[in-house]
């Protein structure tokens, strides 16, 4: 059965505030773009798994840790270097390796199971299966990780033995 709304549903419902609130939560401009991409819902079916995910990540919030501290929008600088000689400051590549590694994370997180296999074998039972689901065509780069980990240190600076030239100049300096 198909339901026709007015075109002023939203605003009869006050939706516009729902989104306001939204809005005000979101950890990154990514997250600000989904909530202004929302639109009124009618498929029973595509609510109810919303609504699954929705109550999973409730979940997630009151029983878990979920990771999600580091996370900043990197579409600019990863468009920017892809043209010949380009390349990424020191402030977006460790906003990069910051942001791939909370990926990470989170998808580790998503992909642990409610059983005692530790493989996604037939026996595979996700904790989360609807937010599971969501993961299943993403993928991580934990080797960029720890290239970038290799180069920067914990508070983003380049460290000594990024390169050996690197380090010998460091040491001359320190040595004059």
């Amino acid at each position: 059965m198909t339901y026709t709304y007015p075109d002023n549903y939203e605003s009869k419902v006050d939706f516009f505030s729902i989104r306001h609130i939204l809005r005000e939560n979101c950890l990154c401009p990514l997250g600000i773009e989904k909530v202004d991409g929302m639109t009124f819902m009618t498929s029973h079916d595509i609510i109810r798994r919303k609504v699954k995910q929705t109550m999973e990540f409730v979940r997630i919030i009151k029983e878990e840790d979920f990771p999600d501290q580091n996370f900043f929008d990197m579409r600019s600088a990863l468009k920017r270097i892809r043209i010949d000689n380009a390349h990424l400051e020191v402030e977006e590549l460790f906003s990069l390796q910051r942001s791939l590694d909370t990926i990470c994370k989170i998808h580790t997180f998503l992909r642990r199971s409610a059983n005692t296999s530790s493989s996604e074998d037939d026996n595979f039972i996700p904790l989360f299966p609807t937010l599971y689901n969501l993961t299943k065509d993403i993928s991580t780069f934990p080797q960029v990780v720890r290239q970038i980990d290799r180069i920067l240190d914990k508070y983003g600076n380049i460290k000594d033995s990024a390169s050996l030239q690197l380090m010998r100049i460091r040491h001359e300096i320190a040595n004059t």
